[in-house]
């Protein structure tokens, strides 16, 4: 086989009969390599803050904009692109962008966002994949785990390396953003033969959950993002801040601005 037609198959777009085969060896082998980063980036967290040419973050950076160009172009040479399933508005995706934001650019807001969406969504995704049909190798299994994995090894970096502080200001507008957005992805579903939040139909259990009325499965759609949000801020909250809580501070200066006064 030339090198144009390894090419070819590698980066195909017809869609096979496939699907990737849950808890076997190769699947546990990509969940260890995911905690194997996460833990050498917790137990190297101090060399990683001194670092000055902050290395990691900088790999990070440019292994999850190298997955956005890779899974892009190929469904620009596939031809396989959709509105329904192109488009960024996969919470993961979203997610990705999110993580882009806070490492570029260290706003808050996309911090906040990137902890929450980039933990559950980054872990659900590994734990129960949902790849495109394509028997391996094929382009999308590296964009998909390699998309995922460089994720939560970024959300475990913002929250060791750079120390993050979850505030409930935070929070609060992580739960705003996340309703609204499902608000209008659910919307606009309809209208792309879209599955973005998997407000259509579920990716995993799909046989049980479908007998649910729609208003039920909705609202348990919307709930189970609410909860997941909220039990991550309670899951890292302390360890983000230990001894540091960000509500503490704000309480502490204003007391101080008083004392002044007086």
């Amino acid at each position: 086989m030339d090198l144009k037609a390894m090419l070819d198959y590698f980066f195909r777009g017809n869609w096979e009969d496939y699907r990737f085969p849950l808890f076997t060896p190769v699947h546990f082998l990509l969940m260890g390599l995911t905690l194997a980063g996460i833990w050498m980036i917790r137990n190297w967290r101090e060399p990683l803050k001194r670092d000055p040419r902050q290395r990691l973050r900088r790999f990070l950076i440019g292994g999850l904009l190298l997955e956005q160009v890779t899974q892009y172009g190929w469904y620009a040479l596939a031809g396989t692109f959709t509105l329904g399933d192109g488009l960024p508005l996969y919470i993961c995706r979203t997610a990705i962008l999110a993580i882009l934001l806070a490492l570029l650019t260290r706003q808050s807001w996309a911090r906040h966002l990137a902890v929450y969406w980039g933990t559950f969504g980054g872990v659900l995704a590994l734990v129960f994949p949902v790849v495109y049909p394509m028997h391996f190798p094929h382009v999308t299994s590296f964009t998909y785990f390699g998309g995922h994995l460089l994720m939560v090894w970024a959300v475990a970096y913002l929250l060791a390396v750079e120390e993050i502080r979850l505030t409930r200001q935070g929070l609060i507008f992580s739960l705003f953003f996340t309703n609204a957005f499902n608000l209008f992805v659910l919307w606009l579903n309809p209208r792309i033969q879209g599955n973005y939040s998997y407000f259509e139909f579920p990716p995993m259990f799909s046989e049980q959950l479908s007998q649910l009325p729609r208003p039920v499965y909705l609202g348990a759609v919307f709930l189970i993002y609410n909860l997941l949000i909220l039990l991550i801020h309670r899951v890292f909250r302390p360890t983000a801040s230990p001894g540091q809580n960000p509500d503490n501070d704000r309480a502490a200066i204003t007391a101080a601005t008083h004392q002044n006064k007086e």
